[in-house]
C-alpha cells in the first residue's frame, strides 16, 4: 500500500511532522482508539492491563510524506517498528531485537538429534 497512511509508524510519523508532541502521538494511537471502540482494557500499560508493546526506532533523516490527495510535507523523523510484544510474546521483531545473541549459543544450536548431523570442515 502505498498511499498518505500505509501504516501506523508513517501515520504516527507524519503527527510528530506536522509538530504534534510524541506523548500525544502515543495516546492517539493507542488509548483514544481503545476508548472509542469501547475497549478500555487496552492502550495503556497499567497493572493488569494487557501489554501489548511497539518498539519503535526514531530514525533521523530527510523524509517526506503526503497526503490522500498526494500533497507533501518533509520532516527529519519517521518511526520504525523494531519490536512488537502482544500477548507476552514477540510478534514482530525487524532486527533481531528479541533474538539470543548467536554468538552465545551451544555449538549444537538447531540440530535435531536423530535428524540432522554436525560435519565440520576438512582440515
Amino acid at each position: 500500500m502505498n498511499a498518505g497512511m500505509m501504516d501506523m509508524p508513517a501515520t504516527m510519523s507524519k503527527l510528530l511532522v506536522m509538530g504534534m508532541p510524541a506523548k500525544e502521538v502515543i495516546r492517539a494511537s493507542t488509548w483514544t482508539p481503545a476508548q472509542m471502540i469501547h475497549r478500555e482494557e487496552l492502550g495503556h500499560l497499567t497493572v493488569g492491563a494487557i501489554a501489548d508493546v511497539a518498539v519503535f526506532n526514531v530514525m533521523k533523516g530527510k523524509f517526506g510524506y503526503v497526503d490522500a490527495y498526494g500533497a507533501r510535507i518533509e520532516g527529519q523523523e519517521r518511526l520504525l517498528c523494531e519490536l512488537t510484544v502482544s500477548g507476552g510474546r514477540v510478534v514482530w521483531n525487524w532486527n533481531g531485537r528479541g533474538g539470543d545473541d548467536y554468538k552465545k549459543l551451544a555449538p549444537d544450536y538447531g540440530v535435531r538429534p536423530g535428524i540432522d548431523k554436525i560435519i565440520p570442515p576438512p582440515k
